[in-house]
């Protein structure tokens, strides 16, 4: 359904201990899922939508709520590809 669109189309719920959630936790971030080098992290209660080496591609991918960086991604992945 989501057709390939960064963040959604692999969609997968995990157990909580899984070790790969916490790749960032010394660092105060938790990984919330990462596809093609993009990576969706938590950090002081905000969504950042950046990659291995950057928390994010700065202020514009940056959200209060996990939709609202989903969005961002999905805005971000359709302007970049058409």
């Amino acid at each position: 359904m989501t057709n390939g669109i960064p963040c959604l189309d692999s969609l997968d719920i995990r157990k909580i201990n899984d070790i790969l959630l916490f790749e960032w936790w010394d660092d105060g971030e938790i990984w919330i899922g990462q596809r093609d080098f993009v990576t969706i992290r938590l950090k002081d209660d905000k969504y950042h939508l950046g990659d291995a080496s950057n928390l994010n591609h700065g202020n514009e991918y940056v959200s209060d709520s996990l939709i609202g960086i989903f969005q961002i991604g999905i805005n971000d992945w359709y302007v970049n590809n058409e």
